[in-house]
Formats: C-alpha cells, structure tokens, sequence
C-alpha cells in the first residue's frame, strides 16, 4: 500500500492534531523513509543505536514555525 497517500494523509492529520511539533525515528536503512520524512518537512536532529534492534538509526522533528 506505498505509494498511494496514505502515509501522507496520516501524517497531515497527525501534523493537525500536534502542538506544532513532531518528532520520530527511522533506521538509518530505512531509505525510502527519509526521503518521505524529509519531503514533508522533517528534519534530522539526531543519530543514534539506542533501540531494541541495536542498528543505527535517526531522529526526525518537524515544527510548524
């Protein structure tokens, strides 16, 4: 189901429903996922391993400013 506007329709309401700021993680090989992040404005503010799958990964924020 990639591809066809889901991700973004939920990520819109969750941007609606916010305080005007998000934020998540994406593995680092998690490609496909930081290109849609970054597309809808997000941008990265940290990397780490601190997860339960030990594997690099990076952390997200969007504001609304």
């Amino acid at each position: 189901y990639q591809g066809i506007g889901i991700g973004q329709k939920l990520l819109d309401r969750a941007k609606e429903k916010s305080t005007g700021r998000l934020t998540l993680y994406t593995f680092e090989v998690n490609k496909k996922a930081q290109r849609f992040y970054e597309k809808h404005g997000f941008t990265i503010i940290g990397r780490g391993y601190e997860n339960e799958e030990n594997l690099p990964d990076i952390k997200y924020e969007w504001n609304s400013n």
